[in-house]
């Protein structure tokens, strides 16, 4: 066939002129590729099905020429995130930042021009060397199951990016919508390294990142397909949509979504509950078919004065009285009576919630802009929403623990000598291991105390540089025995992974884990009881809050279970300046100031004893830790016996 040709090797290689109009797109002036094979019947059926793919390409090279599947105007200026060129974005942000279609850059990944990474956290698998599998002869490799692998295979559980080992079917797949589920990646930037996960991974289009350099190149090639009149049509285009929002016309339900994941302040699943509620709710009041051209000034007025005002207080009681089903009939229900409306405080952060999403929309061409503006500063009190938030902010201000209140803290006998004290008939009530572990673990990662009492055992584990760690992510874990953990943080910024300090390893952290493992326990405070509003971390604020008033601090709220989390910032500011994107990360704050840097930067990982991340927490350090012995497991696990069999009066000798 022609573009079939036989090397001195004997194997066949397919190759394909490419038309002078795509050469500075496609970078190459000849697709060139080995079938494989000797054979020639063969090395033609291999050879079609490659002159196919590239023709498929070139067409839609030809499909960006005419400007089908991207934005012209962002294809021509850049991007920032992708001139940097030294990262990782997912599909979606690489989407946005190129200009080029999602479906376009599979595409060009299917034609081989662009890698696909996966990303995975914490999936257990073997790391091995491709040479160590056998080829399949229908291509790729066999992979044996777990208890077959090769001798030299290493053990381990993989967080970060995988490397798709054949990009052109997964891009295929996936833009026939399909999901993938994959047996082997390849391991890190080595072309001979790979990793073979336990179980199929389950690859979809948000799990999918590409190389910035390599996007960046593709989009340089696709602006040098634009032509002067194509950029001027673009911006004839954009100054038309300008004049007349695209969205104005839409049902404004169906902005909600978007507006939850666009927002430039990520929220955490409890928030993102709670600001939806919110938008909802105007819209049941206001009429659930309002789109964007019926908004104006007057009508958010009417909302704030006249229609929020009537929602009844404690509104799920309405509908058990008056077997209501919406907010809207709970009204109709209560109206004339004196059933308590919704307090001015909570008016204020409705007003607040739909204010930010009116200015979402404003800014997103879905309705004029500043239709909030000056309305949302005040209820029907008179309260301001910007000098309440101060107000709260000055109340919320925390003090950071002295070395004196640290000596007092871990001063108890339970640090001096690991366990607590029994009583006389033998039991433990006032001592618990979480009692041990909490404040130290507070001290030591500079975690909110939800955070910390929420955690299972499988959230402490070691990456494959040998540095322990502990995830704080958010969600619902089921374990194969169907028991959930439901986890809340409270955003998204708070997601992540803190090295644990040698000062928690010193006394047992992790032998005190799989001692927990072993009694057939799921948490880390399996003491804990779950709150439906506060999670684990209701029941640890209340004991350590008196354990602080049992040691003579005030109960101002100046000195909390919160002042550990000022105690790590200060140090990590103050004295050993520690950079203010690394302190953030940390203590799970937002990384930066910009939307390029929340949105591209990644954190910081632990990748050895004297990676930077782990220099600075390890830098963390008291004298009083020096004196803290060793939890004693066996009265650990007594004390959560007796603490168990006392929960709910004796009726949840169980983990909740």
């Amino acid at each position: 066939m022609e573009g079939l040709f036989r090397r001195r090797s004997g194997v066949y290689v397919a190759r394909l002129a490419v038309p002078y109009r795509l050469r500075d797109a496609v970078g190459q002036t000849e697709m060139i590729e080995s079938t494989g094979t000797r054979d020639l019947a063969i090395a033609r059926i291999v050879a079609g099905g490659l002159v196919m793919r590239w023709r498929h390409r070139f067409l839609e090279l030809d499909r960006l020429k005419l400007g089908m599947e991207f934005d012209v105007l962002k294809v021509t200026a850049g991007s920032l995130a992708l001139a940097l060129g030294d990262g990782h974005l997912p599909l979606s942000a690489a989407a946005v930042a190129s200009g080029i279609g999602e479906d376009a850059l599979l595409r060009e990944a299917a034609g081989g021009g662009l890698k696909l990474l996966v990303r995975v956290h914490r999936v257990a698998g073997f790391a091995l060397a491709l040479a160590a599998l056998d080829r399949n002869p229908e291509g790729g490799w066999d992979v044996p199951d777990e208890r077959r692998m090769p001798d030299s295979a290493i053990d381990q559980v993989h967080t970060g990016l995988l490397r798709s080992l054949d990009a052109r079917m997964l891009a295929d797949s996936l833009l026939a919508g399909e999901d993938v589920d994959e047996v082997l990646f390849g391991l890190g930037e080595s072309r001979e390294s790979a990793f073979a996960p336990n179980a199929l991974v389950a690859i979809r289009r948000g799990s999918i990142e590409m190389l910035a350099s390599e996007v960046e190149a593709f989009r340089r090639r696709a602006a040098a397909l634009v032509t002067p009149d194509q950029i001027e049509q673009a911006r004839a285009g954009a100054h038309s949509s300008a004049a007349e929002p695209a969205h104005a016309r839409r049902p404004l339900r169906d902005s909600i979504d978007n507006y939850l994941s666009d927002h430039k302040y990520p929220r955490g699943d409890e928030q993102a509950r709670r600001v939806s509620g919110a938008c909802k709710l105007f819209l049941e009041l206001m009429g659930p078919e309002l789109r964007g051209c019926d908004l104006d000034r007057d009508k958010m007025r009417n909302f704030r004065d006249a229609v929020l005002p009537q929602v009844p207080a404690k509104e799920n009681k309405v509908r058990l009285m008056h077997k209501t089903t919406c907010i809207s009939e709970s009204i109709r229900a209560i109206e004339g009576s004196d059933w308590p409306r919704l307090s001015a405080e909570e008016q204020v952060k409705r007003i607040g919630w739909v204010a930010g999403w009116m200015d979402w929309l404003g800014r997103e061409g879905w309705a004029e802009p500043g239709l909030m503006a000056g309305i949302a500063g005040a209820g029907t009190s008179g309260r301001k929403v910007s000098s309440n938030r101060k107000k709260r902010k000055d109340q919320d201000r925390r003090d950071a623990f002295s070395d004196a209140d640290l000596a007092l803290i871990f001063g108890a006998d339970w640090f001096k000598v690991g366990r607590g004290k029994l009583t006389v008939a033998g039991t433990y009530r006032t001592w618990m291991p979480g009692r041990y572990w909490l404040p130290l673990l507070g001290l030591l990662t500079g975690a909110r105390i939800g955070e910390l009492a929420q955690l299972s055992l499988d959230d402490l584990w070691c990456n494959e540089h040998d540095v322990w760690l502990i995830d704080v992510i958010d969600g619902s874990e089921s374990d194969a025995d169907g028991h959930t953990n439901p986890k809340k943080l409270k955003n998204v910024n708070a997601r992540r992974q803190i090295p644990i300090h040698s000062e928690l390893l010193r006394p047992g952290l992790i032998e005190w884990r799989d001692a927990l493992r072993a009694a057939g326990y799921r948490r880390l405070f399996p003491e804990l009881k779950y709150d439906e509003n506060k999670g684990y971390g209701k029941a640890a604020t209340k004991w350590f809050s008196g354990y602080l008033a049992r040691l003579g601090m005030p109960r101002d709220g100046r000195k909390v279970f919160h002042s550990f989390r000022h105690t790590m910032g200060t140090h990590l500011e103050n004295q050993v300046l520690a950079p203010l994107a690394v302190t953030k990360q940390i203590l799970g704050h937002e990384r930066g100031e910009s939307t390029t840097v929340n949105t591209y930067r990644k954190d910081m990982v632990a990748t050895g004893s004297n990676s930077p991340l782990v220099r600075l927490l390890e830098s963390v350090d008291y004298p009083i830790l020096k004196t803290i012995a060793p939890l004693d497991h066996e009265a650990g696990l007594l004390a959560l016996t007796h603490a168990l069999n006392r929960k709910d009066g004796g009726r949840g000798a169980v983990e909740d």
